[in-house]
């Protein structure tokens, strides 16, 4: 399984990966890659967090 990481179009805008349970951070495709196997029938809950920062009054949009 791979998620890109969020990314930001604004310069003044940070995002940092805060946890990645189970993810190999790649640092060349700025993406997290899980590996693992599922028998028919299972599942897995995949959880990654991140913060941003802006400036004060910035307004924010998630697409």
């Amino acid at each position: 399984m791979k998620q890109h990481s969020p990314i930001s179009k604004h310069e003044d805008i940070k995002i940092e990966l805060r946890d990645y349970d189970k993810a190999v951070y790649d640092e060349k495709t700025d993406g997290l890659k899980w590996a693992f196997e599922l028998e028919a029938g299972e599942s897995e809950t995949l959880i990654f967090r991140y913060s941003q920062k802006a400036p004060k009054g910035m307004p924010l949009a998630m697409n």
